[in-house]
């Protein structure tokens, strides 16, 4: 089976034109199950975005699951791949709530690079991966006798994209080295190399940063201050109650 896992901790505008691209952008023949995880997020506030995130999910067709708080980005998606007993042989799509895909057919394109044996992790080709794997490396291929792929040689930017589930349960699910958010990518790379299985990028099927750049700014002052400059340790919550203290000369936008 085929599952999609959207961890909703945003504005729930945002989510919902993020759910609206990727249903008028999948294959309609693809068999998705949905998941709507309800990660209470605080802004404007909590009881208005539950009851939007719930209607959301009615809406579109989803599953709709509530935690009951913030478990963060690998915890969040670890629990909610559990909750839906996802077994060895499911694909789940990680689909974040402003995600943004404009190529027509890309969930059948990330699930096509798995079908070769060797990878185990395909994503969607956005600008800011382009940029990295261009100055970091990769080697294209053909899978299927038809899709070309990049496979990088080193761990970028990710945002869209695929895992095998048996590759997720060998590494004790998606790994963070931070409680929240931050650095994924780097982790689950070491998992990757363990296991010599390979990541896989589709050049032809890409998504942009449109609806990633219209978050609230209070929330991506966190994210900046929360993983990458380490000034803050705790949830955005908190980071909210203390008057969203943000260092001098951090970026208005997450690079």
């Amino acid at each position: 089976m085929i599952y999609a896992i959207t961890l909703c901790f945003n504005r729930p505008d945002i989510i919902r034109d993020s759910l609206d691209a990727f249903y008028r952008t999948k294959n309609p023949s693809t068999q998705i199950k949905h998941i709507l995880v309800d990660q209470h997020y605080p802004l404007p506030d909590k009881k208005s975005v539950h009851f939007q995130i719930y209607r959301m999910a009615q809406e579109f067709g989803c599953v709709y699951l509530n935690p009951g708080r913030n478990l963060g980005l690998h915890k969040g998606f670890n629990w909610a791949c559990k909750e839906m007993k996802m077994t060895a042989d499911d694909i789940v799509i990680g689909y974040d709530g402003d995600s943004n895909p404009i190529s027509p057919g890309w969930d059948m394109a990330l699930v096509t690079a798995l079908s070769n044996p060797d990878i185990a992790w395909s994503s969607l080709m956005n600008p800011r991966s382009k940029k990295e794997l261009l100055e970091r490396g990769y080697d294209e291929i053909t899978v299927g006798g038809h899709l070309k792929v990049w496979i990088t040689k080193n761990a970028v930017v990710n945002s869209v994209c695929a895992w095998r589930y048996s590759f997720l349960q060998a590494s004790g699910g998606l790994q963070e080295p931070s409680e929240y958010y931050g650095h994924l990518e780097s982790t689950m790379w070491q998992y990757l190399i363990k296991q010599k299985k390979k990541w896989a990028f589709t050049p032809g099927w890409e998504e942009n940063d449109y609806k990633r750049n219209q978050a609230d700014w209070q929330f991506t002052h966190y994210k900046w201050c929360y993983a990458h400059l380490k000034s803050w340790t705790g949830d955005f919550d908190s980071y909210l109650a203390a008057g969203c203290p943000n260092p001098e000369g951090a970026p208005k936008h997450l690079p």
